[in-house]
């Protein structure tokens, strides 16, 4: 139950799940002041526009993490419940969890909230932002698609934005036991991936 193949696919689905959430918090992040048409004095002082922008993002992005770290501490102690039989899990080990926090989740939540938070400072529509949400979703399910065709299997594991496709094509071969008790390697195309879409 707590093996580290469940626990990274849990991080890549969850995390895309929480896009919405990122899209509220990024979206109003970047789209306050302007709403409020509070812009001409925040801009009146001697503030830098990439001062005021990096500030408005580092600290959403910071709230962000504060919230998605609820995920990981939740699987951690969800470990340690009197109801949950030893038999069906791993013994603890706090990398076992942090890992796919560090390389699944952090990189999802990062695109997402600079993808996000872009769209509303440059559009000032929070309709554009979320219109960037179903974009999004639109690329999730295209590569869902791709997926299934044993032809596109590499396309599907690099155009996947949130890693979870990618791990399922990485451990396709894997036998039980290695999807139970080995660490998914941060490597080939799940390397790649990560760093195609933290570079987008």
């Amino acid at each position: 139950l707590n093996a580290p193949y469940l626990l990274a696919l849990t991080m890549g689905i969850v995390s895309a799940l929480c896009m919405m959430m990122v899209s509220m918090v990024m979206g109003v992040a970047a789209l306050r002041d302007f709403d409020h048409n509070m812009e001409s004095l925040m801009f009146i002082n001697p503030i830098k526009k990439s001062d005021y922008l990096i500030g408005r993002f580092v600290g959403s992005f910071l709230v962000l993490l504060f919230i998605f770290s609820g995920l990981l501490l939740g699987l951690i102690v969800a470990d340690f419940m009197p109801w949950r039989d030893e038999a069906d899990l791993l013994p603890f080990s706090l990398w076992r969890y942090l890992q796919p926090a560090l390389f699944i989740g952090l990189p999802n939540l990062f695109f997402g909230s600079a993808l996000f938070f872009i769209g509303g400072a440059l559009s000032r529509k929070l309709l554009v932002v979320y219109t960037q949400g179903i974009l999004l979703l639109t690329v999730y399910i295209l590569s869902l698609q791709l997926t299934q065709n044993s032809d596109y299997q590499l396309l599907a594991a690099l155009i996947d934005p949130f890693g979870y496709q990618t791990i399922k094509n990485m451990v396709k071969y894997w036998s039980t036991a290695e999807r139970n008790t080995q660490m998914i390697p941060i490597s080939g195309w799940l390397l790649y991936n990560r760093l195609l879409w933290m570079g987008i």
